[in-house]
Formats: C-alpha cells, sequence, structure tokens
C-alpha cells in the first residue's frame, strides 16, 4: 500500500470535498418553489363556483380575492376578480351590483380580458354594454414644485370637510329624502329616494348628487333590515368614490351610522 506523504489529504478526499462543495452550490442556486398567494387560491375557489353555478357562495371568495389583489397592488387580477363578481350579480339579477362591479373592474385594468368563454353571453352582452357607459377618472395634473417661501402667520385650521356625499345638495327633493332617513323614517325614504335617483340619472345630475342619493338610499335600506339591497346601493357609491370612509360621520343616528359606515368599509 502507498502511504500518503504526512500533512497532504488523500486524493479521493479531495473529490468528496468538490462533489459536496458542487452539489451544496447548486442547491443554493435552486429557487424555491413559488407559494401560491391566497388571492390566487380564493379567485379559483370563486370562479369554480360560478361555472357549478352556486353564484350566493362565489361572492365571499371573490371579494376575498379582490381584497387580497388590491393589498398586492395587482390590478390585473383584481379585475378579473371584480369581472367574475359582475357576473355572479348578473345571474343572480342585481343588475347595479353588477354594473358596479364591472366599473370597479375597469377602474384597476382597462385592458382587461373578458374570457366570454367563461360567460354565457347574457353576461357577457351585459359586461360590454356597461363598458360603454364608464368613464375614466381623471389623471391628475402634476403640478410643480413651488420655490420655497417663509411660512405664513399661523392661523386656526378649520375642521376637517366632511366626504363630499355628506355635503347637502342643492337639489331640494333629494334633502327632504335625506330628512325622512334622519327622522327614521325609512319605508317612506326608500321609495322616494329610489325615484329621485333615477330622476338625478335620467338628467344626467352631478355624480357627487347621484353618489349622495345611493347613500341615504343604502341607509335606509340597512334600517328597514333589507341589508343585500343596501350593498347594491354602497356599491354604486363607491363606483364614484372609491376610497370613501365614513367612519365616525354623522349620517343618521348613531347606530344607523357606525351601520352604514361598516357596510361600505367591508366592500372597500
Amino acid at each position: 500500500m502507498m502511504a500518503c506523504r504526512r500533512g497532504l489529504a488523500p486524493a479521493w478526499s479531495i473529490q468528496v470535498i468538490l462533489i459536496i462543495a458542487c452539489v451544496a452550490c447548486v442547491i443554493a442556486g435552486v429557487p424555491a418553489r413559488a407559494v401560491p398567494a391566497q388571492g390566487d387560491d380564493d379567485l379559483a375557489n370563486g370562479i369554480r363556483l360560478v361555472k357549478s353555478k352556486k353564484y350566493d357562495d362565489a361572492i365571499d371568495p371573490l371579494n376575498a380575492a379582490i381584497r387580497a389583489f388590491t393589498a398586492d397592488n395587482d390590478r390585473r387580477q383584481a379585475a378579473r376578480a371584480y369581472l367574475y363578481l359582475a357576473a355572479v350579480y348578473v345571474e343572480m339579477e342585481q343588475k347595479l351590483a353588477a354594473k358596479a362591479a364591472v366599473f370597479s373592474a375597469l377602474r384597476q385594468d382597462t385592458t382587461v380580458p373578458l374570457e366570454p368563454e367563461q360567460f354565457s353571453s347574457g353576461v357577457e352582452k351585459f359586461i360590454r354594454d356597461t363598458a360603454k357607459d364608464y368613464v375614466p377618472q381623471p389623471t391628475p395634473t402634476p403640478v410643480p414644485t413651488p420655490v420655497p417661501t417663509p411660512p405664513p402667520t399661523p392661523t386656526p385650521r378649520p375642521a376637517a370637510s366632511v366626504p363630499p356625499v355628506l355635503a347637502p345638495s342643492s337639489d331640494a327633493e333629494l334633502e327632504r329624502d335625506v330628512a325622512l332617513v334622519r327622522d327614521g323614517h325609512f319605508d317612506d325614504a326608500i321609495v322616494s329616494l329610489e325615484a329621485t335617483a333615477t330622476r338625478l340619472r335620467d338628467e344626467g345630475a352631478d355624480r357627487q348628487v347621484f353618489a349622495r342619493a345611493q347613500l341615504y338610499l343604502a341607509t335606509a335600506l340597512l334600517g328597514a333590515g333589507r341589508t343585500a339591497e343596501a350593498r347594491d346601493a354602497a356599491y354604486l357609491v363607491l363606483a364614484i368614490f372609491p376610497s370613501l370612509d365614513l367612519t365616525g360621520q354623522d349620517i343618521a343616528s348613531p347606530a344607523l351610522s357606525e351601520q352604514t359606515a361598516k357596510l361600505f368599509a367591508s366592500l372597500r
């Protein structure tokens, strides 16, 4: 047998070390398998339920997918989830909610594909017709950075303004309807507000005034215990003011104001 010289590792030991080092490098260079995002799972579940015509069951996973994609700023996938939610509402004959969902999809991504093979011809037609009424939000014009100037003399700051939809309008009929809601006459308010909202829409009224009518219609419907219909009206408000926050606002009675604020927060 040949003896190794003192202080030198045998040749086979060096080979083993090199092999181990190479394997470690290869392992380190292999990326970890991507874990599907929760939004993808919720969207897939929602689509499966839509295909199975379990429309009521599809609403929660689709809304969960929308929240997840919005949090990840994945506008494309959020738009897809909104389109499937619109399909659900069309099949459930809740046209107002379906229209709001289509508008929300287009706000996320105006180029999102319709995927007609996934929808019935009636749903596809509704989405295409509704998309024609969509008015994109104007892009703010960049304002140049002003030259720094000495700060003005401090003055008392005015109280924080209320959301636009809570500002009184010049429409007398609408403000009478608002008073009915505040006084708790919900059934009378619902009938009158539905007529007022239709009139405002037909007249091409200011979007803020129309949203105010829908907000108080949603509040009156909640007061009357008609939660599903209240959600439809709330969707139309959020289609105009998507970031509307009603927390702590004086809408009607304190309890009903809090209930309305929670409904809107759950749909944003």
